[in-house]
């Protein structure tokens, strides 16, 4: 089983990169070289969103051995189901927006991810997982 951040994610933080590339050269052309610094780092960290969510896409694989997670950038970490110490969801709310997280705690490290990164809601990964856990 794998879940991996949708296409329309990775083209969509291309458009925004494309957006904001054309903002820089505007701003650049109108003398305005605080804006075309903010729009060209906009740019920048868009851009390499949209490259690491294509070559990158899945964030978590399962299979009846373990599973693997993606590990900071663009690495990738094996756990097997024994190493991992609790499998479950994460509460968090920030300014006034609550969203759920899953959880994969190992005891040495414990690994978050979103919705948008593995394109399922975290509770129906939770139930695959604890369904392939044996």
């Amino acid at each position: 089983m794998e879940w991996a951040v949708p296409n329309r994610i990775a083209v969509l933080e291309g458009a925004a990169a494309v957006a904001f590339a054309i903002a820089a050269v505007a701003a650049l052309l109108s003398d305005d070289p605080v804006a075309a610094a903010v729009a060209g780092v906009a740019t920048l960290m868009l851009a390499v969103l949209a490259i690491r969510d294509r070559m990158v896409r899945v964030r978590l694989s399962a299979d009846a051995d373990g599973v693997t997670v993606l590990h900071g950038f663009a690495q990738r970490q094996r756990i097997p189901w024994s190493g991992i110490v609790a499998l479950g969801l994460e509460q968090r709310s920030r300014r006034g927006r609550s969203r759920r997280l899953l959880e994969i705690d190992t005891g040495e490290a414990v690994y978050l991810l979103s919705g948008r990164e593995m394109g399922a809601e975290p509770a129906d990964v939770v139930a695959a997982l604890n369904e392939l856990r044996p």
